[in-house]
């Protein structure tokens, strides 16, 4: 296992790699850096992709960073979550 990662969490990441040709990604430049939009159009994989990201955000907010890391997490965790 990597980190903080579940079976369950690697089992998500495998699926979502696995469809990765079902999903469209673009990352757009905003003020202060970039958003990101991850959409598919098939609803069992949105539901899988929105578990995947709240299960991040998790895993974030419970691991102690230091440094530089703490940084990067802070500012991602203070990302606005959308679903649509």
């Amino acid at each position: 296992m990597m980190g903080s990662a579940t079976s369950a969490d690697m089992s998500m990441y495998m699926e979502l790699f696995d469809r990765h040709a079902e999903l469209r990604r673009t990352v757009e430049e905003v003020p202060g850096g970039v958003r990101t939009t991850t959409e598919s159009d098939a609803p069992d994989l949105v539901t899988q992709l929105q578990a995947h990201v709240s299960s991040m955000y998790t895993h974030v907010e419970q691991r102690p960073f230091s440094g530089a890391r703490a940084a990067i997490a802070d500012s991602w965790c203070l990302r606005r979550r959308e679903y649509r």
